[in-house]
């Protein structure tokens, strides 16, 4: 029987020492310079010169006969007042410098900001202080003015860096297309995004100005020779050091104290701001036997059953309302074994997958047992539950973003994550370096292969954003094989790949189990479960349902949606007739010119059409789509309607032009401003757009959401608190409330089970129909949408062609496609 031990502190002794540490250090020269002017007393000199300490001079005196205590309390005050003066006005210039910068579709006045600041950037800051200096500037203004020159173009930099990083990319092009203004968008969200490297980035700044302002007065070139200043101070006595230590010591020691406390204390409040709420623990449950739901065991078969790698018993999450997420699930997953989770949207799986690793999203605490090879995960402190999990367990979440580093190139984090397999090992021999190199690039080979990726080319040197979204999932599947793991968690593997993908990383997830990992699978495609799984639990609000062997399991609801009516509805009298959106020759280059990302391709979307396109991950689906609504650059052609060329840039386009195509990103998530209710979020598409009341486009938005399955309720949380599915069929409203013309769908049912992706199905044919929206599906299910599509197209290596057109005669004189050689 295993013993729990005692329960972590939530928080360590180093921790707490640190935090001590940053207190005395920013708060002691803090206190001096804002009360020690106050007791300081008279500065002027009173005394003989350089007297050591003593009676009726505690620090002694300087090189004037001054006070150094009375020096020391008095000469911070001038020290602080100008390093924030100066980091403020470098802020106050360079953000809303980096923010045109980054937010502004004209590349010419992007260019002008950046190259001149690099100008400036150029220029040696003391060279600036020396020169106004001599020419008789010399003064606290000009000094402060100087130090925030120079730092403004590292400030202007590295906030346009933080807002164009792929991380607010795909929020900020929702916005975009919903019509946001620019002040919102940058105002609100970017400007959010980018306060935590900003924040970051002001502690080492600071120190940067303090030190250009204590070498300035250290020079002569700043405050005059008898000003007050701890700089000053420093530079007047230090000749004097031997015989006076104390005038020079204890200004330097607080001066450092300032800096080094500054960076302290803004590394601690971002690392606290960062922290998960630790897991309530509770009294341990005793580990009762399996549960007769999966199926009596014979004798023999428990005796020869290998002890279990996961055992999960009482496990529960709640929110920090007391919201129950999780309600006393017990698992068994032996190595070898694969369990699947199914279930609704929203009903907890995403949930359990991560508490089965006791990880949680912030606000949610855990209670109950989790066993890893017999160790209570939620009884370690946070450096043994690192330990414990270090090589033995790997996640894949539902958004594959989140676990690909933007800013390196795939290649290189995947062969760090191997190197973790492979620790150097002492003396460093030739051949040892040669084995360990070998035992690395063969490690990630392996992922790669088992993921369904090319183990070497061009692939592992591109950054995640060139990575189309099937092509983001394998290789996030693959940052997750890679470190040989025991224990592996998949939430959602498949969704965004094509069948023949599937069907591959399906048979290498089967070598994997048969070599004897343990796989717990988050899936909605019941295919995929019954190809791995030996034993499918089923979740429904937070509960485990139902469990069986996956040959015995029911499939429950399929993919299926009645049929659409192949004529087209007779539009009213005096009612215009809307017409349609074409693309022309629409073009879009890739990296390589000879190798265009979409070749010259011509489309009609005539109203109330509903068109399929499918082809393999990285084919050039999602260039199509993202080409028509703006978001990703063309080369040639262009998007019309009603004979007027829209923009070919988001940006460019107007509120009229932006209703005509809407898209709907792939990853939901990443499209929702995390700071907002989501709600809130969906009823902006239609005030921007619509010129709808906030009332109107509520109860609009609401009569949407309530005919996906969702309650307007519970959107009124931040994406942070709802599930994958849930914000996939939010972002679906959002566009919808535009009343486009044209909407681009892509693999906007990737996260949903079988019933709700058929009703979200239903749902967007009714309002093709009603409202005469053509749509364009991007998916890999094209079985889901066979019977609701008039027109199916293909794309192959960026060439789009018709693929088995069943075109009714209603819409056939309207459907045009006209490939175009290269």
């Amino acid at each position: 029987m295993t013993t729990r031990p005692p329960a972590a502190p939530r928080r360590s002794i180093g921790s707490r020492c640190l935090d001590s540490l940053a207190l005395v250090l920013l708060g002691l020269p803090v206190v001096l310079a804002v009360i020690g002017p106050f007791v300081a007393g008279s500065t002027a000199p009173d005394a003989a010169p350089l007297l050591t300490a003593g009676e009726g001079h505690l620090l002694g005196t300087d090189v004037l006969g001054r006070d150094v205590f009375a020096l020391v309390l008095d000469g911070g005050r001038s020290v602080l007042a100008m390093t924030l003066a100066a980091l403020l006005t470098a802020c106050a210039v360079g953000l809303p410098l980096g923010l045109f910068a980054a937010g502004t579709h004209r590349r010419w006045a992007d260019e002008a900001v950046m190259r001149g600041l690099d100008v400036l950037l150029a220029f040696p800051a003391l060279l600036l202080v020396m020169t106004l200096a001599a020419s008789g500037h010399q003064d606290a203004t000009t000094l402060v003015a100087i130090a925030a020159l120079v730092q403004i173009p590292a400030v202007t930099r590295l906030v346009r860096t933080a807002a164009l990083a792929p991380g607010c990319r795909t929020a900020v092009e929702a916005m975009r297309l919903q019509g946001a203004p620019w002040h919102h968008i940058h105002g609100r969200y970017v400007l959010r995004r980018v306060s935590r490297p900003l924040i970051t980035d002001a502690g080492n700044r600071s120190g940067l100005v303090l030190s250009l302002l204590a070498s300035a007065n250290f020079l002569g070139l700043g405050l005059p020779a008898d000003a007050p200043d701890w700089a000053v101070l420093v530079d007047r006595n230090a000749d004097a050091l031997f015989l006076q230590p104390l005038a020079v010591l204890v200004p330097a020691a607080l001066l450092t104290a300032l800096a080094v406390g500054g960076n302290l204390t803004t590394d601690r409040l971002l690392s606290r701001s960062d922290r998960t709420p630790a897991p309530e623990q509770g009294p341990t449950p005793p580990i009762p036997p399996p549960t007769a739901a999966a199926g009596p065991q014979p004798a023999a078969d428990r005796r020869t059953r290998p002890p279990a790698v996961l055992t999960c018993r009482g496990l529960t999450a709640r929110t920090l309302a007391g919201e129950v997420l999780l309600d006393q699930v017990d698992l068994d997953l032996q190595p070898g074994r694969a369990l699947a989770l199914v279930g609704p949207s929203g009903s907890g799986k995403t949930t359990l997958g991560l508490a089965a690793l006791a990880l949680a999203h912030p606000g949610i605490t855990l209670t109950g047992t989790v066993l890893l090879h017999g160790v209570d995960l939620l009884a370690l402190s946070p450096g043994e539950l690192r330990a414990t999990r270090a090589g033995t367990v790997a996640h894949l979440p539902q958004d594959p973003a989140s676990v690909l580093d933007p800013t390196r190139r795939v290649g290189a984090v995947l062969r760090e994550l191997a190197a973790l397999n492979h620790p150097r090992r002492t003396p460093p021999g030739r051949t040892r370096r040669g084995q360990r190199r070998a035992g690395i690039a063969r490690d990630v080979q392996d992922a790669l292969r088992v993921a369904g990726l090319p183990e070497d080319g061009p692939l592992l040197r591109r950054h995640p954003h060139q990575l189309s979204g099937g092509q983001q999932q394998r290789m996030a599947l693959a940052t997750a094989l890679v470190t040989r793991p025991r224990l592996l968690v998949l939430d959602e593997p498949t969704s965004g790949l094509d069948e023949e993908t599937t069907a591959l990383l399906t048979r290498r997830l089967r070598d994997l189990l048969n070599s004897g990992t343990a796989l717990l699978l988050i899936t909605h495609d019941p295919r995929v479960a019954d190809a791995l799984a030996d034993e499918t639990a089923v979740l429904e609000r937070g509960r485990v349902v139902r469990r069986g062997a996956s040959e015995r399991f029911p499939r429950g609801a399929e993919k299926t949606v009645a049929p659409s009516p192949t004529t087209r509805p007779s539009t009213a009298p005096g009612r215009p007739v809307p017409s349609s959106v074409l693309t022309r020759s629409l073009v879009v280059v890739g990296v390589d010119p000879s190798r265009p990302r979409l070749t010259p391709t011509s489309l009609t979307f005539p109203p109330k059409s509903r068109t399929v396109v499918s082809g393999v991950s990285g084919a050039g689906k999602t260039t199509l789509g993202r080409a028509m609504a703006g978001l990703t650059p063309v080369g040639a052609g262009s998007v019309e309607r009603d004979g007027v060329v829209l923009a070919g840039e988001v940006e460019r386009r107007g509120h009229q032009a932006l209703r005509v195509v809407q898209y709907v990103h792939q990853d939901a998530r990443a499209s929702f401003d995390e700071y907002r209710p989501v709600i809130g979020q969906i009823t902006a598409t239609a005030r921007h757009l619509r010129g709808l009341s906030p009332a109107d486009s509520y109860d609009e938005a609401s009569s949407l959401v309530r005919r996906l399955g969702l309650d307007p309720g519970s959107l009124a949380r931040r994406p942070g608190g709802l599930s994958g599915g849930q914000l996939q069929r939010a972002a679906l409203v959002r566009a919808l409330t535009a009343r486009p013309a044209l909407l681009v769908c892509d693999e906007v049912t990737s996260a949903l089970d079988p019933s709700t992706a058929a009703a979200t199905v239903r749902l967007l044919v009714e309002e093709s129909e009603a409202h005469g929206m053509a749509v364009l599906f991007v998916t890999h299910d094209t079985t889901l949408f066979d019977a609701v599509a008039h027109r199916r197209l293909h794309v192959t290596a960026g060439r789009v062609h018709e693929r088995h057109p069943t075109v009714p005669e209603s819409l056939g004189d309207h459907i045009v496609l006209r490939g175009e050689p290269n």
